[in-house]
């Protein structure tokens, strides 16, 4: 399997390959290419890198983390149980038409995942088919990072531990409907920064930002959202 990688030559990428159960994924400057779900992947055992052509290429800060049990490619027959729903009908599993992997529908509630998040990347392909949606990153008493994508616009806002909202960034026409988008998520100290398909689009500071806690989709209404190839692993 082969990818146009937005790789130029005489500079820094960075490049991350996860993969676990039967899926692969591959992101270049947070940007994602291939996304691989096969039955047969074999259990990996080693890492090895093999360059071409006669100017050689350079590799430094290499980090090898296991991504944490919440991240999924919803490939199994069941809903999994990392990812907690606020009613059985909130979410389910369904298959896309003319694809061959799982992906996740979630409606009016609540998801969230079973794992407590602190410096992190969370990355998952989403797709909004109605309204939009709010995602709460280290959503505990304490607080929480938000995100709200209404009408097709992002707000970001900070929560306090009383509920009021701080707002850190707003950005017009953020998504669109019906297409399939990459949300990455970069949580590192008081640093919040938000990429959209590898490009990077909200990137500040807290003053006092929330501590560790979970993260979770919230939908109201008609809003109805598609999710894949979500990954959520420990930053070093």
């Amino acid at each position: 399997m082969t990818w146009p990688a937005p790789a130029e030559e005489n500079a820094w990428h960075e490049l991350i390959v996860w993969a676990r159960n039967r899926s692969i994924a591959v992101y270049i400057d947070k940007h994602p290419g291939i996304v691989w779900n096969q039955a047969e992947l074999a259990q990996i055992t080693r890492i090895a890198f093999q360059g071409e052509g006669p100017n050689g290429w350079q590799l430094d800060d290499l980090h090898i983390l296991s991504p944490e049990p919440a991240s999924t490619a919803f490939e199994g027959p069941q809903w999994p149980e990392t990812w907690q729903r606020s009613a059985a009908g909130s979410a389910d599993l369904f298959r896309e038409q003319g694809k061959d992997n799982h992906a996740a529908l979630l409606r009016a509630g609540s998801v969230t995942l079973d794992t407590l998040v602190d410096n992190v990347v969370f990355s998952c392909r989403y797709q909004v088919r109605a309204g939009g949606f709010m995602l709460r990153l280290r959503d505990s008493a304490s607080g929480a990072y938000v995100l709200d994508l209404d009408g097709g616009h992002l707000r970001v806002l900070q929560a306090g531990s009383d509920g009021q909202t701080t707002e850190m960034g707003v950005y017009q026409w953020f998504y669109g409907f019906n297409l399939w988008y990459s949300l990455t998520v970069e949580m590192r100290g008081e640093r919040l920064r938000v990429y959209q398909s590898g490009v990077l689009t909200h990137d500040g500071a807290a003053t006092r930002p929330p501590g560790a806690g979970r993260i979770e989709f919230v939908l109201d209404g008609a809003d109805t959202l598609w999710l894949d190839d979500c990954v959520v692993f420990q930053l070093p």
